[in-house]
């Protein structure tokens, strides 16, 4: 079969090749623009084909449109919106006391209106991916705009609160007598990292550990000479 030539900035149905990049596995590839703008990867063939028709934008539209068309009542949005409610204001409820006992609240925007809560969050990376579910960007923030995102469960955990036990002030770093331990939990695993004479000492060594190990989907720690005076005092 005769190779079909292609030449850059040609629109292949809705995309436009910006440039043919080099095979994979045999397989042409081509960085494309999408029509919503965004620059992407492809095999040629799937857009060619109109397999592929967009960045993955048209796919998040039409989720969007079909839900919004049809009505969102019992889906698992309209069951994340309700249950994000409850852990905030229901007091009866287990998880009340990880969230509305703590002052985590639902703003104003999204309390009582459903479809602007739909709204927002079907625009954010990874709507709709499976394994994802809705989870707060800063761990003691409130459920509304620029403070959530679609992670999966291993993100969470990176993001997850103090255990109660834990009376350092910092995540993963506990005081063990005159001493202090820094750990992280690695896929559900505690994984030990060393002993220090100071509370600075540990933090520093858990925060060296995470970026020699390119564990970038946890954060950086800055040590603060106030918590330290809240713990003595």
């Amino acid at each position: 079969m005769k190779k079909i030539i292609y030449l850059d900035g040609e629109r292949i149905r809705d995309c436009i090749l910006i440039k043919e990049l080099n095979p994979i596995n045999e397989a042409r590839v081509g960085l494309f623009k999408c029509y919503c703008g965004t620059i992407f990867k492809c095999r040629i063939h799937s857009i060619a084909n109109g397999k592929t028709k967009s960045c993955g934008c048209f796919k998040q539209k039409a989720t969007k449109e079909r839900f919004t068309k049809h009505g969102l009542h019992g889906s698992k949005y309209y069951y994340t919106w309700k249950s994000m409610k409850i852990r905030c204001y229901n007091e009866k409820t287990r998880a009340y006391k990880w969230y509305g006992a703590r002052g985590i609240t639902v703003c104003d925007e999204w309390k009582e209106d459903f479809k602007a809560f739909f709204d927002y969050i079907s625009t954010l990376p990874n709507f709709g991916k499976k394994g994802y579910t809705l989870d707060r960007i800063e761990n003691e923030g409130n459920y509304k705009p620029k403070n959530v995102q679609w992670s999966t469960q291993h993100e969470q955990a990176t993001n997850s609160r103090k255990r109660s036990d834990n009376t350092s002030g910092y995540t993963g770093v506990y005081v063990k007598g005159d001493k202090y331990t820094a750990c992280i939990g690695i896929n559900r695993k505690l994984k030990h990292i060393g002993v220090y004479n100071t509370i600075k000492e540990a933090i520093e060594g858990r925060n060296n550990y995470i970026k020699t190990h390119g564990l970038t989907e946890y954060k950086i720690q800055k040590y603060h000479e106030e918590k330290i005076k809240d713990l003595t005092s």
